[in-house]
């Protein structure tokens, strides 16, 4: 009897916890909107690398039109 309780439990764990670990895309992006900043909202001056590895800070262009991508872009 031992036996077979710890079985159905050990399935359910299994079975339950990789469920209880998932976010949700609309939990992610309720995050980003939270913390994104607002149009027009000055940035800190933050430092990056652009795609060469190359060090460019964020006040390097202050004044000009800029798209900035966040996150993995592979």
């Amino acid at each position: 009897m031992k036996r077979l309780l710890f079985a159905v439990l050990g399935i359910g764990l299994f079975t339950t916890s990789p469920l209880l670990g998932q976010v949700t895309r609309e939990g992610v992006m309720h995050g980003f909107d939270r913390n994104a900043p607002a149009i027009g909202e000055p940035l800190p001056n933050l430092r990056a690398y652009d795609a060469t590895g190359q060090t460019i800070q964020l006040g390097e262009f202050k004044g000009c039109y800029t798209v900035l991508v966040f996150g993995c872009l592979t």
